[in-house]
């Protein structure tokens, strides 16, 4: 703010700034349904008082910099100003964390979340039984099937061709299976790499606002 924006008073007294209270039904004139979810007090003589919230769209931040003497408007962050690709990808944390309801609604998330949790561990389980009976089966038909002398190879027949992977049944994998056979170990660890690689980014991001939150 400048001194124009600073009402006038005479020597030895002090404007009196907006209480809290004020500043919130102003802001609640502006947004509809505004619910309050943080507010930042002027840090000197010029600096703007700072209100956030929820309107009646429950999963988009409203923000607005106001005068803390006269209550004017300086720079606002609504949900109409916003373009709609930047609201569509401020309402997926909201979703995905549940902070757009009470205290219900963050029960059912964290429900639904310890549960999916629990299935990765289930799915471990239950691959590693798998795992273990094919291992155990694999190793049985190789024991009962090693002969003492190998066969002579037949006619017409290449004896170094490889031979088709087939399942339990003997019969042979398509090709999808067999590529998923073979590079799902791969597909895995490029699952968990490319989240990992972007958590610098994330980190980076976030303090940026907050450093931006601060200096404004």
């Amino acid at each position: 703010m400048t001194d124009n924006d600073v009402p006038q008073t005479p020597a030895g007294s002090y404007p009196q700034p907006l209480s809290p209270d004020q500043a919130i039904h102003l802001v609640s004139k502006r947004i509809p349904g505004f619910q309050p979810g943080y507010i930042n007090l002027p840090r000197h003589a010029y600096d703007y008082l700072d209100i956030g919230g929820q309107g009646k769209v429950p999963f988009i931040y409203q923000s607005v910099s106001m005068n803390p003497y006269t209550g004017a408007i300086a720079i606002s962050r609504l949900m109409r100003d916003r373009p709609p690709l930047e609201v569509l990808a401020k309402m997926m944390r909201p979703l995905h964390t549940g902070d757009f309801g009470g205290l219900w609604i963050k029960l059912i998330w964290c429900f639904f979340g310890i549960l999916l949790s629990l299935m990765v561990l289930s799915g471990l389980l239950i691959w590693s039984k798998r795992t273990v009976k094919a291992t155990a089966s694999l190793l049985n038909r190789s024991a009962l099937r090693r002969p003492s002398i190998a066969p002579p190879p037949r006619i017409g027949r290449n004896p170094m061709t490889h031979s088709v992977p087939s399942n339990a049944s003997g019969r042979p994998l398509s090709t999808l299976r067999q590529a998923w056979r073979t590079y799902r170990v791969h597909l895995n660890v490029l699952l968990i790499l490319i989240p990992v690689a972007f958590i610098p980014t994330y980190f980076s991001d976030f303090a940026n606002r907050v450093d931006g939150r601060a200096d404004g």
